[in-house]
């Protein structure tokens, strides 16, 4: 019983229901799939009989041939659109099915780029973001103030910290990136203390991965990376001066908020007297 309903609503549904090709050449396939073989071609303005629909597929019925014989197939609903045929639709309009070779002229590699396109993204919506595959550099430098501790807090109490850096992006995609950063910094802390200058300065060499989360025009992103960092110690009184210098390396990590080409980052540098800084900077994307 339940099979007779179906079949009876089927025969409704497709009781005078008719298809007009509107694309070039239409493709019919085996089976309601982009990668299923091409059984035949329909021309611009060919009229089809529907048996059913499936989906964003026509099963369509072919005209006999010579013999009798109806071959039936399945035409994507992106390169039809549904007609009543009238007493008034010429007979030149219902389509003849023919091999792609008897088509003048043929259709162009274009005109099936096009209709290809169209068929995948009415038949897989889902698919809208794709993976760009352009790669994009960016050349970044920035002004910040830094805080050490450890060994000298009872020294430092406030740094300049300038940096300049460069990145690439490896993964770019709607909503998420993943960038290549390498970056040159330099921190400089000064104090008087009577007769005494202390001058302390680091300079660091950073290798970094930064995560983007894009919500336009408002980036929120995490970088983290390895450091090499050299201090430089200097201690000048009225009568002698000495120096010292020691390299150290060790992993930093940190994150910030971006607004187009600006960006505020802020940094925890794990290694001996580690260091707090947090960075305004600009970039230029090219």
């Amino acid at each position: 019983m339940a099979l007779f309903v179906l079949a009876m609503a089927t025969l409704a549904f497709s009781a005078g229901l008719k298809v007009r090709v509107v694309a070039s050449q239409a493709n019919i396939r085996l089976k309601p799939d982009l990668q299923s073989a091409v059984i035949s071609t329909v021309p611009l303005g060919g009229v089809l009989e529907v048996v059913r629909k499936e989906g964003y597929w026509y099963h369509v019925a072919l005209p006999a041939d010579e013999k009798g014989i109806v071959v039936t197939g399945y035409i994507h609903q992106s390169t039809v659109e549904v007609v009543e045929e009238t007493k008034e639709t010429p007979k030149e309009e219902k389509a003849e099915a023919r091999k792609p070779s008897e088509f003048a002229p043929p259709i162009t590699e274009a005109e099936k780029e096009t209709i290809e396109k169209k068929e995948v993204e009415i038949e897989r919506p889902a698919q809208v973001s794709k993976r760009e595959s352009t790669k994009r550099r960016s050349f970044r430098a920035g002004l910040g103030i830094s805080f050490p501790s450890g060994d000298w807090s009872n020294l430092f109490n406030l740094g300049i910290g300038l940096n300049v850096g460069n990145s690439f992006s490896i993964v770019r995609q709607g909503a998420f990136d993943v960038e290549l950063l390498g970056g040159l910094e330099a921190h400089i802390f000064l104090r008087k203390a009577g007769y005494t200058d202390i001058n302390w300065t680091r300079f660091l060499l950073s290798a970094d991965c930064r995560l983007n989360l894009k919500a336009d025009p408002v980036t929120f992103f995490a970088q983290g990376g390895l450091g090499v960092y050299l201090d430089v110690l200097e201690i000048i009184t009225w009568w002698w001066k000495e120096e010292a210098s020691e390299f150290r390396f060790g992993p930093r990590i940190g994150g910030g908020i971006a607004f187009k080409n600006l960006e505020v980052m802020a940094m925890y540098h794990m290694v001996e007297d580690k260091m707090f800084s947090i960075m305004a900077s600009v970039i230029i994307r090219f």
